[in-house]
This record gives structure tokens, sequence and C-alpha cells, in this order.
């Protein structure tokens, strides 16, 4: 099995070549089907990632402005990611992910800084959601007892449940 870095060396090459147009397309695409999801309606605090345009991730500003439209009830929060920021302190519904590569057991790479791990491990009544393309989705990843499975992965064309061995 090829390790985390050469797995993580490599998508984040198939993600630079990403035009502008495709990742705004599949942007639209993904946040569809997370608006599909059922229980918005029973969430009161959610936490979603900051898309960041130069690292090519799936974009959620048109996501939190039509959550918070819609669900006017919900308390969006994001938090400036960076492998030494302050972990949030609320505890949340709904915790919203970018993920660079994943499989079905509902683990996900990541830049690698482990930010996302330390948090996710803090928030185990959470339903955790990662957005990613559907091309990153992988047999297998290498994971450790450290890393923390989301309960669903939503890409441009279906959304992936965590399967459970």
């Amino acid at each position: 099995m090829l390790t985390k870095q050469v797995i993580r060396r490599e998508l984040i090459a198939r993600r630079t070549t990403l035009d502008e147009q495709n990742i705004s397309q599949s942007s639209m695409e993904v946040t569809a089907r997370i608006l599909n999801l059922p229980n918005w309606k029973a969430a009161r605090r959610i936490h979603i990632y900051t898309s960041q345009k130069a690292w090519g991730e799936i974009e959620t500003e048109q996501l939190r402005e039509y959550l918070r439209q819609r669900y006017p009830q919900l308390v969006i929060e994001t938090s400036a990611i960076v492998a030494t920021a302050t972990l949030p302190k609320h505890m949340y519904d709904v915790i919203i992910v970018p993920v660079l590569g994943f499989d079905a057991g509902g683990y996900r790479l990541g830049l690698g800084k482990g930010w996302y791990d330390r948090f996710l491990a803090t928030q185990p009544q959470a339903f955790k959601i990662g957005l990613a393309y559907s091309w990153a989705q992988l047999p297998m990843l290498p994971h450790e007892p450290h890393d923390v499975p989301l309960d669903i992965l939503v890409t441009e064309y279906e959304i992936v449940r965590r399967s459970t061995p």
C-alpha cells in the first residue's frame, strides 16, 4: 500500500490541474447534493471549512449562504485552518471538512497537518461530512488510530456513506 505522503502528492498534483470552471461546477453539484440531506432543521450549530481557492478545494461559500438563508436558526461557524490554529470550543451538530482523498470506510486524507484529526476527535457527537471530488475516492487509505472516519462523503456525483467492516 502506498504511504499517505505519496498518495497526498499524487492527489495534490491532480487537483492543481483543475481549472476554475471545473472547480465551480463540481462545487455547485456538491452543494446541491448536500442540501438534499435530511435533518438540517434539527441541527443547531454547524462548522464549515472556508475553502481555499489556491488549493482547489470544493467551494463552500454558496453552501454557507444558502444554509444561512434557508435555516436562520443555524449557528454557522468557520475557523482559520492552519496547523497551529486553536481548536473551536463549541460542540457542533454537523462538521463539514475538506477532503483531498477518501475511502469507503470514511477515512479522509487531508493536507497532512492534523488539525482536523485533532478537531474531530473532540466532537464525537457531531455528524461528520467530507466534501470531495469523485476521482479522489481510493480503494483504501492507510489510517492510524488517531484518524477519525467521516459519516458521509459528498462528491459531485454521489453521497458515499461510510461502510463498516
